[in-house]
Formats: C-alpha cells, sequence, structure tokens
C-alpha cells in the first residue's frame, strides 16, 4: 500500500522510494514494468545502519577504492606509513 501512496503511475518526474525489508519485493516488478529495482544492503545507503562488521568492510573497501584511485601500487609501503590507520 504505502508504494502506491507516492503516486508513481500519475507522476511525470522520477521518484526514488526506499523500502527495508527481509521479504521478497520482487512481486512490485509486476505492478510497476516501468519501475528499476535495485537490491543492496542497509549499510549502503545508510552506513549507521549496519552491523559493526559491516561498517569496517565499507570502510576497507572505501578506502581501497580511493587508494586505487589514486594509483598506489607499493602496499607494502603504504601499510607500513604510520599514519595509514
Amino acid at each position: 500500500q504505502c508504494v502506491g501512496r507516492t503516486r508513481a503511475n500519475r507522476r511525470t518526474e522520477r521518484v526514488t522510494y526506499y523500502v527495508v525489508s527481509e521479504k521478497d519485493l520482487s512481486y512490485l516488478a509486476d505492478y510497476y514494468p516501468n519501475a528499476r529495482f535495485i537490491k543492496s544492503d542497509a549499510v549502503d545507503i545508510c552506513p549507521d545502519a549496519g552491523t559493526e562488521i559491516q561498517q569496517t568492510r565499507k570502510g576497507i573497501l572505501t578506502a581501497f577504492k580511493q587508494l586505487v584511485a589514486k594509483g598506489v601500487t607499493d602496499w607494502q609501503k603504504v601499510l607500513k606509513q604510520p599514519d595509514f590507520l
């Protein structure tokens, strides 16, 4: 019921709607055939919503992506730097 409240079928502009659920919501694709559905973990939307392990994992992956973007190739040198952590 709450998905229909956005009146997505009557709008011309794009609507973003987040559903937090542990249930299978694939049936919504039948009701909204032009909609795009993305399944993700809550920690991807709001880091505070994740467990401590999820938050740590996300932090490590973010740091790794930043290092790759900077072109770092000498990982041993980076890990030994005192300001790394």
